[in-house]
């Protein structure tokens, strides 16, 4: 008895998280859709703004993180930034 209630109120946490989610990602999605029909498009959204960042920029806005690495583990953290995507300099 106990375990199905707890089974039940778990359950319901997960779709109310899940409609709270679903909501974020399309209230993000209607706000890159208006982003990209200023611009003229989804594909000149992309372009203008691009995958380059100025170090400058990134100190600014306090997004660069300081970690020591060695040498032999180097290229392999190298694979692991590039297969995420995350922007990173040596």
């Amino acid at each position: 008895m106990i375990n199905e209630e707890i089974a039940r109120k778990t359950l319901n946490m997960e779709v109310r998280a899940a409609k709270v989610t679903g909501k974020l990602l399309l209230d993000l999605l209607k706000k890159l859709m208006k982003e990209a029909e200023k611009l003229g498009g989804l594909e000149k959204l992309v372009n203008a703004n691009g995958n380059e960042v100025k170090l400058k920029d990134m100190v600014k806005k306090g997004q660069l993180e300081e970690i020591p690495v060695e040498e032999a583990e180097l290229k392999e953290l190298k694979k692991e930034l590039n297969r995420y995507g995350v922007k990173f300099s040596v």
